[in-house]
């Protein structure tokens, strides 16, 4: 089952009176699993597909400056954690009144779950989720949908559905961490944090747009804040990307997020999962 509700006042500072009346689901959601069928005592990679309505767009873990990232729990008398939603790299998105984090079009989220040890061969393994997620357009909607999964039980070979590869393509394009990516604090310069940023020598630097970092924490960089990139003097040496944060900020002593560097020729961007050392500032 489908609901949802309008959250008015937080994607624009004003609704016009259309924007009152409910509005159909701009998002469609399927539940798509790597298996069709399933090993005890194994994990099973699913994924949630959003499908979303022309200029409406979802949000990342940390959404930015409005919104809120999808969630998914079990429902019922289920008392399962809940499952980790993975996220792609997102980018930065216009909204009336703030910057959000987010997607457009198309959202692929893995996660995985936990086949019970104690199921037999013949059984089932199933279960219900719900999702949660916000969806923004100038208004701001909040939609849910119930999830229902069953799987059997096999011995072992368990079959790959039909969605194998979207899922397994969808695991491959969560960030991962770069080990030849150095980034470190250089320290805050009024309501700007330094950081250089050293890239390997086979990453042309010219060959892309600017290095945009998207925090994981939601209180230290501005995401309406302009970022500024200072390219590498000479080859060897770091660049500076300048990061917008909030006047009088505490500076934790990493900062966690993902860096991502997008081809001029709009080929396929570069990301990687980030922890930056940061100097502490007098």
């Amino acid at each position: 089952m489908l609901s949802y509700t309008i959250l008015a006042l937080l994607c624009a500072p004003t609704l016009p009176p259309q924007a009152q009346v409910p509005n159909p689901p701009r998002v469609r959601v399927e539940l798509q699993s790597s298996q069709g069928e399933v090993i005890a005592g194994q994990e099973l990679q699913v994924m949630l597909h959003f499908n979303l309505d022309p200029d409406w767009h979802l949000y990342w873990s940390n959404p930015g400056e409005s919104g809120q990232a999808p969630r998914v729990r079990f429902v019922g008398d289920d008392v399962r954690a809940p499952p980790r939603l993975e996220f792609p790299a997102p980018e930065r998105l216009r909204e009336t009144a703030a910057v959000a984090y987010g997607y457009t079009d198309s959202l692929a989220l893995p996660f995985k779950l936990l086949v019970p040890s104690d199921l037999k061969v013949g059984d089932r393994f199933h279960g219900t989720l719900r999702a949660n997620w916000l969806v923004c357009n100038k208004v701001r909607l909040a939609e849910d949908k119930q999830l229902e999964f069953s799987f059997p039980v096999v011995a072992s070979d368990a079959q790959e559905s039909k969605y194998a590869a979207a899922v397994r393509a969808a695991a491959e394009a969560i960030p991962q961490r770069r080990t030849d990516w150095k980034l470190a604090g250089a320290g805050l310069d009024g309501d700007r944090l330094a950081v250089n940023v050293t890239l390997p020598r086979d990453i042309d630097v010219e060959l892309f747009h600017p290095p945009q970092f998207f925090a994981q924490e939601p209180d230290l960089v501005r995401p309406s804040g302009v970022q500024k990139w200072t390219p590498p003097a000479q080859e060897g040496t770091p660049g500076q990307l300048f990061l917008p944060v909030y006047r009088g900020s505490q500076l934790p002593e990493v900062l966690t997020g993902i860096l991502l560097l997008k081809p001029l020729d709009g080929g396929e961007s570069l990301t990687s999962t980030v922890r930056i050392p940061l100097a502490k500032s007098s």
